[in-house]
């Protein structure tokens, strides 16, 4: 706060730690202050700055604000259409609302943006997962587990994909 930020990089770093500080904290109102006029000073500092509004689409969509969210990453993907991010963001949004082919459209340009973008692996598994094709989605995941073995996120929806494969054996020991 002793001086003004003038990088746009450095805005958004600033941003997505105080929306972590806002996340832990449970002050809604940051949210509102990082789209509104955060984001935007970064955007005011170098005009085609995509990340803030890939930044802005992610908490959107993190809050279920689906028009929101949709502007912000249309905005984005216009001023880099090569970005796997955002492609993996869309399609995020598109199974948010069970819209499978869009889905798959985005999941696709994802992968071809960045072949080992491992949350576009991750939302192909969660595609198949959608679609009831769960040995599928287990491959699927498994493959993604090689990209980066210690993902928390690929190890709960692999966990996930092989109780619904093996189902759930409860205990009945109490041990």
């Amino acid at each position: 706060n002793a001086h003004e930020v003038r990088d746009p990089d450095d805005l958004r770093w600033i941003a997505l730690g105080a929306a972590q500080v806002a996340r832990w904290n449970r002050q809604s109102d940051q949210f509102t202050f990082l789209v509104s006029e955060l984001f935007p000073d970064a955007l005011a500092r170098e005009e085609g700055y995509w990340p803030a509004h890939y930044e802005s689409g992610l908490l959107f969509l993190e809050k279920y604000n689906q028009a929101e969210t949709q502007k912000s990453l249309d905005a984005a993907v216009k001023l880099n259409p090569n970005a796997a991010d955002i492609h993996a963001a869309r399609a995020a949004l598109h199974l948010q609302n069970y819209d499978l082919q869009p889905a798959e459209t985005s999941i696709e340009r994802a992968l071809e943006c960045n072949p080992r973008h491992i949350e576009a692996h991750r939302l192909k598994a969660d595609l198949m997962m959608a679609n009831f094709e769960v040995d599928e989605a287990a491959e699927q995941l498994e493959a993604t587990r090689k990209l980066n073995p210690a993902s928390e996120e690929t190890l709960a929806r692999l966990a996930a994909a092989y109780l619904v494969l093996d189902g759930y054996q409860q205990d009945l020991t109490g041990t």
